[in-house]
């Protein structure tokens, strides 16, 4: 239930920062229930986290629950370039 619940308020923020930035950004969620390979080839230990690509490289990671103005910033960051 306490991952529902996190999930619930990250989707909250995931979806008010794409809404801004919708022309700029996507965004890909995957469900760590049921493809644990996918977690085990990024390096994932932490739920929830936030991989930002650039040209399909990784250039941040978000560990945990972030407020919404700290994932505006980050994808500030990785639209700048």
């Amino acid at each position: 239930f306490e991952e529902c619940l996190l999930s619930d308020s990250l989707n909250i923020r995931l979806e008010a920062v794409a809404s801004e930035y919708c022309e700029l950004i996507s965004i890909a969620k995957v469900d760590c229930k049921n493809v644990e390979q996918v977690l085990e080839g990024y390096g994932v230990k932490t739920i929830p986290t936030l991989i930002f690509f650039r040209n399909g490289l990784e250039i941040i990671r978000l560990e945990g629950l972030c407020h919404c103005y700290e994932i505006e910033l980050y994808v500030r960051h990785v639209t700048q370039f």
